[in-house]
């Protein structure tokens, strides 16, 4: 199974957020360069901006998909646009994760962000980091047999309760 751009993202995001969850106050509201500089190293070390990698050939390939699918015969020459102007775009990416690197330093101090960098370039934090698609994929198939099986007994359980009430579906 593999999973889409948008909940590798959100998943990601949320197991990088239970990692720090422990931070017990908030950070102030303007994040030095210093922190901003720290944030972009957790960033890349945690596997968040690869997360960014495929942003660029999914629009291509919608570009293509978009423009021949009323004009096949463009097919060759929207290839060739397309790889024109592809440094360009992928070049954007390091504004994606210098976005990233400001709300991360925007909500965690010097010291968790030296924390976390620090794990995510541990061998420990190498190895989760190099896991964590494999794993989420993994939880990902986990979660939706767990919401299949939660939806058919809720529908289930409110059955019952709504027979005891002489009401029948």
């Amino acid at each position: 199974m593999t999973l889409s751009f948008s909940l590798r993202a959100r998943l990601s995001a949320a197991a990088f957020g239970l990692i720090l969850s422990c931070s017990s106050w908030a950070q102030a509201a303007d994040p030095t360069p210093a922190q901003i500089d720290l944030a972009r190293e957790v960033v890349i070390a945690s596997g968040i901006s690869r997360s960014f990698d495929n942003i660029v050939p999914n629009y291509m390939a919608q570009v293509t998909r978009t423009l021949t699918s009323t004009r096949p015969e463009l097919a060759k020459d929207v290839d060739e646009a397309l790889k024109t102007v592809r440094p360009e775009f992928e070049a954007r990416k390091d504004e994606l994760i210098t976005t990233a690197a400001k709300i991360y330093a925007s909500d965690l101090s010097e010291d968790e962000l030296k924390a976390a960098k620090a794990f995510f370039t541990s061998p420990a934090g190498k190895k989760y980091v190099d896991s964590q698609p494999d794993m989420l994929n993994k939880l990902v198939a986990v979660v939706q047999a767990f919401s299949r099986v939660i939806s058919t007994e809720m529908v289930d359980r409110v059955r019952t309760e709504l027979k005891k009430k002489n009401i029948d579906f």
